[in-house]
């Protein structure tokens, strides 16, 4: 997993406001920060799920990513801060799921200590019967037989405190454009 510590020296982080509704989080270049970098590259795109499918967290972010690999966590981590400072938090995309991405939400769920986890229910209302609060689309991780919603990664929601957004900022590694 790569680090804002290993990001080149001309690469930096870009958060753009896509309108809409839509954010997009990318590696840029410094010089030009609305132009993605050759390398390392690739971002997510980040809306409220409310936005697109049936969630009671109305604040609640998603996202879909296509990113080098090795370089996916550290936009990931970027992207649950920024949902946290502007929302609840992240979760994963409810439509589906690349092998990376599964793997990193795992890598969430298994090992981030830094990182506060929310079980969410299913829009039947199967682990909380009494509390419609947090109920959410999981057509992800319930239409999947390997998982189940309880340990499931992806039937969770995610927040983190901004201390890599922090430290970007601090490099004059982090661009914003509203």
């Amino acid at each position: 997993m790569k680090t804002f510590e290993d990001l080149p020296e001309d690469i930096g982080i870009t958060i753009r406001d896509e309108g809409s509704g839509i954010w997009e989080i990318f590696y840029s270049q410094l010089n030009s920060p609305e132009e993605y970098s050759n390398g390392p590259s690739g971002g997510v795109d980040m809306t409220k799920v409310a936005d697109s499918y049936d969630c009671a967290i109305k604040d609640a972010w998603h996202l879909r990513s296509d990113i080098d690999h090795g370089w996916g966590p550290l936009i990931y981590d970027i992207a649950m801060e920024w949902a946290s400072m502007h929302g609840s938090g992240l979760m994963s995309d409810r439509a589906g799921l690349s092998p990376h991405s599964q793997a990193v939400w795992q890598y969430y769920y298994d090992n981030r200590t830094d990182v506060k986890i929310q079980q969410l229910d299913d829009l039947k209302n199967t682990l909380t019967p009494q509390d419609d609060s947090d109920n959410c689309k999981q057509s992800y991780g319930i239409t999947n037989s390997w998982y189940d919603l309880e340990n499931s990664p992806t039937a969770k929601l995610y927040s983190k405190q901004p201390t890599t957004i922090a430290a970007l900022r601090k490099l004059n590694k982090l661009i914003i454009i509203k």
